[in-house]
C-alpha cells in the first residue's frame, strides 16, 4: 500500500512536471487546472511565450528565476535531460541576442548570462534522461 502511493506520488510529480513544461497546465490530483495564460487573440501562451515576454518587458532576472524553479522541478522529477538543455539553450540564446543597452535596462550583464547558462546546464546532467 505504502509502496503504491509512493509511485503514484512519483507519477503524478512527473506529470506534473511535463504538463508545465509542455502545456503550462497545472496538476491537482486528479483535475487538471487551467491557469493558462493566453494572448489577446484567445492563443494559450507556453512557458517559452511566458519567458519571452518577460524578457521583452525587460524582466530578464525573474524570466531566469522561473527558467531555474522550473529547471529545478524537472530535475527532481527527473525529465529527459534533453528537454532540459533545449529549454536551456533556447533561454539564454534569446539572452545573447539582446543589446547591452537592453541587458543593462533589465540589470543584466553578458557575465551573468555565461554564469546563468552554465549553473542551468549543470542542473540539466542532474537527471540520468
Amino acid at each position: 500500500m505504502a509502496k503504491e502511493d509512493f509511485f503514484k506520488r512519483q507519477i503524478e510529480g512527473i506529470i506534473r512536471v511535463y504538463a508545465k513544461l509542455l502545456f503550462n497546465k497545472e496538476y491537482k490530483g486528479d483535475e487538471w487546472e487551467e491557469e493558462i495564460p493566453t494572448t489577446p487573440e484567445g492563443e494559450e501562451l507556453s512557458l517559452q511565450d511566458d519567458l519571452d515576454r518577460m524578457l521583452g518587458q525587460g524582466e530578464i532576472g525573474q524570466a531566469e528565476d522561473l527558467l531555474f524553479e522550473v529547471l529545478e522541478e524537472a530535475v527532481a522529477q527527473k525529465v529527459s535531460r534533453r528537454e532540459c538543455e533545449e529549454l536551456v539553450t533556447w533561454f539564454y540564446e534569446q539572452l545573447s541576442r539582446m543589446s547591452d543597452e537592453e541587458l543593462e535596462r533589465g540589470d543584466f550583464s553578458r557575465e551573468e548570462i555565461i554564469d546563468g547558462q552554465a549553473q542551468a546546464l549543470y542542473l540539466c546532467i542532474q537527471t540520468e534522461y
